[in-house]
Formats: structure tokens, sequence, C-alpha cells
């Protein structure tokens, strides 16, 4: 076989696209008008479609679009995160809040706005939040290896993490993790940001238990102002994660008004909205097609005029026999025969 014939029928990549052939800026744009709404403070928007639909490609339009928008003393913190990739020895909402803080504590670091006072008092705030972390993760680590080797018991472990009676400089449990955080997002050392954009991918291929400390994290311990949440998941799939969370540990979320379901409603309490991703038309299909193909026998320029063209007939609700001939004619003949 040779190398030209290998080229043509090589297979294309699953991995999220790196540009955007269907026309997805349109709904980042939207995701990104939320997030920075102040009216919407903290907010938690949901991303919704099936496996494959294209949702850790729009993540990735929106960071790009966040990215533009910021100007240079009102900055958006982008921290993107895949529960599913969490250890689950120390658990999802551990890991998430973890993430949130390594990122703000190098923000801390790098800023040259705040004075040495400002930047001095927030490091000592990550720094305590972070010790809180810590023994929330310490505690659940041991209470796992307690219940496998019976010792020792894990009231003993409870007793064993308990701050001292008086003990002003409480760092163990995450009890008043939320208030400190709120203090951090508000202290003088991160008056630069906006918003911190927190881009949560994958949530839908998580076990129940990850899917529901995640969306925990977010809710309980997160969501104070400047906060705000992208969390890319098939809706459906994330619900299913709910129902055998709650129908494994015999409980049941709060139960819903006018018959809504527990676990819809669950979820509904915790993401404010939710943009689905648009089904593909005919047009769509076709297009993308094209464009994938074009890709392989052309110049980067060519396909992008020819992407914006495709963009264009969309929006105007056109068919793939609408498209300008100079789209495609040229490129057709530029493409390599398979009798060459």
């Amino acid at each position: 076989m040779t190398d030209l014939n290998t080229a043509v029928l090589a297979l294309w990549s699953d991995d999220p696209a790196p540009d955007d052939l269907l026309s997805f800026d349109a709904v980042a744009a939207t995701v990104a008008d939320a997030l920075l709404d102040d009216a919407l403070d903290p907010v938690a928007l949901g991303l919704s479609g099936t496996w494959g639909s294209g949702k850790t490609t729009v993540l990735g339009l929106v960071r790009r679009e966040l990215d533009e928008r910021a100007e240079e003393d009102q900055k958006v913190l982008v921290i993107e995160t895949e529960p599913w990739r969490y250890d689950p020895t120390t658990g999802a909402k551990e890991s998430l809040i973890g993430e949130v803080l390594a990122a703000l504590a190098k923000e801390v670091e790098n800023t040259q706005t705040a004075v040495e006072g400002a930047k001095a008092t927030a490091t000592k705030l990550v720094r305590r939040l972070a010790k809180r972390i810590d023994w929330a993760r310490a505690i659940k680590l041991t209470a796992k290896t307690s219940l496998a080797f019976q010792i020792p018991s894990v009231n003993e472990i409870v007793d064993l993490v308990k701050p001292a009676e008086g003990d002003e400089d409480q760092v163990r449990g995450l009890e008043a993790f939320r208030g400190e955080f709120n203090e951090l997002m508000g202290s003088a050392a991160l008056a630069h940001l906006q918003a911190v954009a927190v881009l949560v991918d994958d949530l839908d291929r998580c076990l129940p238990e990850t899917v529901i400390e995640s969306l925990e994290a977010i809710r309980l311990f997160l969501a104070v102002p400047k906060m705000s949440f992208v969390i890319a998941a098939d809706e459906e799939r994330v619900a299913d994660a709910i129902r055998t969370r709650f129908s494994d540990t015999g409980a049941t979320p709060e139960a819903a008004p006018d018959d809504e379901e527990p676990a819809k409603l669950y979820l509904h309490k915790i993401v404010q909205t939710t943009i689905p991703l648009p089904a593909l038309s005919r047009f769509d299909t076709q297009a993308f097609l094209l464009l994938l193909q074009l890709q392989q026998h052309l110049p980067n320029d060519q396909v992008e005029h020819v992407t914006d063209q495709c963009a264009v007939v969309r929006r105007a609700g056109g068919a793939s026999t609408t498209l300008p001939a100079s789209a495609t004619s040229t490129s057709r003949r530029s493409w390599p025969s398979r009798a060459a």
C-alpha cells in the first residue's frame, strides 16, 4: 500500500477537535456571557450532550472566548479539571477543591498588583484551606483502611482529628471552609480577578460516588462570589449516577414539587441551567465530513475559507446545495487522485 493510499484511508481521531468545524463558537459565546454576568454570580452551568457530541471541544472554545474577553486588570482565571481521573482513595470532593486551591495559590504568587502584605494574607488563607483539605483526605483514607483491616475504629479516627478545645488556629475538617474560601476570593491579592471559571469535563464517565462528591464540592464549598462552573456531561447519565448513589444508601433526594423526578431536582439545585449542544442537521453532517476531508489535502487558509462559508450558510438555515461553487470546486481540483 502506498503512502498516498494510507493517507486517504486513514481513520480520524475522536479526540477533541482543535478547529471549530460546526460553528460551536456561538454556544461558547453564550456560556461565556453567563459566566461573566454579575447577576449570576456565583453560577454553575451544565453543558449537556451525548458522548462524542463535542462537549470537550466546546469547553476549549469557552476557554478561548474567556481569554479573548479578559482585560489586564480584570482577568478570568480558567481551571480545567476531569473528575474521572481523580485518585479514588483521596476523594473527588477533596481533589476538586485541591485543584482550585492550587491554581489560586499560583495566582497569588504571580500577581504583580497586590502589595506584599495582601499577598501574605492571601497566602496564609490558602495554606489554612489546604490544611483542611489535607486533614479531610487523611481521615477519608484512614477510615477506608480501618474498615478494611478493622483497626482502629472509625470513631477513634474522628476523635484523633478533632480540633483541640480552644484552638483558635483550627485547620482540621471542612466545617469553616466556605467562609474562609469566600474571604480568600474577596482578598486584595485576588482583586484583579473578574472571575474564576472551573471547566469540569467528563463527569458522566465517573462512578456515582465521584459524581455526587464533585457536585457537592461545587455547591457546598466553592459556590462563593467570583466562582463559576461549567459542567460538561450527559445530563441523563449524571441523573442515573444520582439515582444509583441514593438507591445504594437507602436515602433519597428531597421530594420534588409537581412530581419532578428527585434525581433531576437534586441536579437542578446545583446546576442553575443547562445548555444542550444542538443535534447535527443534515447540512452539519455533510459540511463536517467535507471539512475533515479538506483538512487532509489543503492548506489551512483554504480550509478556513470553506469553514467560514459553511458557517454563513448554517446560520442562514441553508443546505449544502446552497454553498457557493467556489467553496468546493477549487478544493476538489486540488485533491490528489486515487489513480495517481
